[in-house]
């Protein structure tokens, strides 16, 4: 069992996707979200609030967020200000 967790966790950190910060918000590397299925796109939250969204989710994070229920976490690894765009880990 150890070897698959570690196995699954190492695959779990390589699962980087760029997200569209919404208008007005800011995010900070290191800030912990929640990530939620929402029909075909993918959000990023900060409590109850939509900070950022994957559009175009890959089918295999999809996969996975259906797998488990809709909601994932997520942690934010680089943010590109003048771009508003996001990089996100999903977990």
């Amino acid at each position: 069992k150890h070897a698959w967790k570690a196995h699954h966790l190492s695959d779990c950190a390589a699962r980087t996707y760029a997200a569209n910060l919404r208008s007005g918000q800011t995010l900070t590397a290191g800030e912990k979200l929640g990530v939620r299925l929402d029909g075909q796109r993918v959000l990023a939250m900060r409590g109850l609030d939509p900070v950022a969204t994957i559009n175009s989710p890959p089918a295999e994070l999809m996969d996975a967020l259906s797998a488990s229920h809709g909601e994932a976490c997520g942690v934010v690894q680089q943010v590109h200000d003048i771009a508003h765009v996001a990089e996100i880990t999903v977990c």
